[in-house]
């Protein structure tokens, strides 16, 4: 886990109740908090833990009845694009000459390896889902429209405050850094579209059962695709992300800018070639390529495919 607390807040309403969406209901008038039950009073947040320096801050909003008169909703990342090149990628594998491909798709690789980049947004997306249920929210982009169910519109943002690489530490300190990530609801169906910030993000990702950590360091900005539900693991994620930042570890740090997929635990980069870009992947005899001529397995030593 990177977090080491977690508070919330929250307004919203939904056509044709007045019961929270986690926190507190909000009428166009007046709001009623959850504790102390039945207390009428203008709307305040509520505080998390005195701990925390961490929030999740919801904002669902009912198309019709009850709630604010208006919210901006923010836009919605199109990644249609990154997700078409992974399902089809556009350029060709130089299967004669690919040297240069497999010394950047190593590189990609290993940052992304290194770090366990993975964990660190399976956690956060994990935080995500529970926020989403408390809601109601089904967390999955595919979920039918239910005819039951109030429409409902909104966002929902989901800011901590990393652990940091101090491994005794549980005493949450911004200056570890943070993670800011953002997810929107359009009639009651979650976005595929996410976006998350990371500034300066020292985290701590347990390895396994044991009493190792790795110390990941991430500064940028992702934007996710999610091509299932949100996980509750890292093995359970599938998105495409476009990464622009720095990554790696409290040993070494490299600049990222390039497109990758989280394929149930496992990774896939995009590396450029001549006529467009490539899909690799790790194979127990080298890099797995695939590209517009077809797919094959490329030698590290030699550079060649086949």
């Amino acid at each position: 886990m990177l977090s080491g607390c977690e508070g919330a807040r929250g307004i919203g309403g939904e056509k044709g109740r007045s019961e929270p969406l986690r926190g507190a209901w909000v009428t166009r008038t007046h709001a009623v908090a959850t504790s102390p039950p039945g207390q009428t009073q203008p709307f305040v947040s509520h505080e998390p833990p005195r701990a925390c320096r961490l929030l999740v801050l919801a904002l669902l909003v009912p198309l019709a009845g009850c709630g604010p008169d208006s919210v901006s909703i923010p836009q919605v990342p199109d990644l249609q694009s990154a997700i078409a090149l992974f399902d089809a990628p556009s350029g060709t594998v130089p299967i004669d000459s690919a040297s240069t491909q497999v010394e950047e798709a190593g590189r990609r690789l290993d940052a992304l390896e290194s770090s366990r980049l993975g964990d660190v947004l399976a956690d956060i997306l994990a935080s995500l889902r529970k926020r989403l249920q408390d809601n109601r929210i089904t967390p999955s982009p595919d979920t039918p429209k239910d005819p039951e169910k109030p429409e409902v519109d909104g966002y929902l943002r989901v800011q901590r405050v990393c652990r940091g690489w101090d491994d005794p530490s549980n005493t949450p300190d911004t200056a570890n850094g943070t993670l800011d990530l953002l997810a929107v609801v359009r009639h009651r169906e979650l976005q595929r579209g996410l976006n998350l910030t990371a500034g300066a993000c020292k985290g701590r990702v347990r390895v396994g059962q044991t009493q190792v950590f790795v110390h990941p360091f991430v500064d940028g900005t992702l934007v996710l695709g999610l091509e299932g539900e949100l996980p509750q693991t890292a093995e359970e994620t599938r998105a495409v992300v476009q990464m622009n930042g720095t990554l790696g570890t409290d040993t070494a740090t490299t600049r990222l800018d390039t497109a990758f997929r989280l394929l149930e635990g496992r990774i896939e980069v995009a590396v450029p070639v001549g006529d467009g870009q490539i899909v690799v992947t790790r194979d127990p005899n080298g890099f797995q390529m695939r590209g517009k001529n077809g797919t094959f397995i490329c030698s590290i030593e030699s550079g060649t495919c086949q």
